[in-house]
């Protein structure tokens, strides 16, 4: 696999400061959801944690609702 079969968005990575901070959050709060699951995807490269762009996206869109009274994703 090449470079070339991958958007931008597919190589996109951001740490977990930057991902607290796209989502109003803090990176403890990321590292609880690591721990317990059912987090955003992310990746271990060594000791480092990075989420991948469209893991967030796709995070965000499976975490998207149109009403408060039910848990039912769009």
């Amino acid at each position: 696999m090449n470079a070339s079969t991958h958007s931008n968005t597919d190589l996109e990575v951001l740490t977990p400061q930057q991902t607290a901070d796209l989502l109003h959050t803090t990176p403890a709060s990321l590292a609880n959801l690591r721990y317990n699951g059912g987090g955003i995807n992310f990746v271990k490269v060594g000791r480092k944690v990075l989420y991948r762009l469209r893991d967030v996206e796709q995070y965000l869109d499976a975490n998207s609702f149109s009403r408060t009274d039910t848990r039912v994703a769009k």
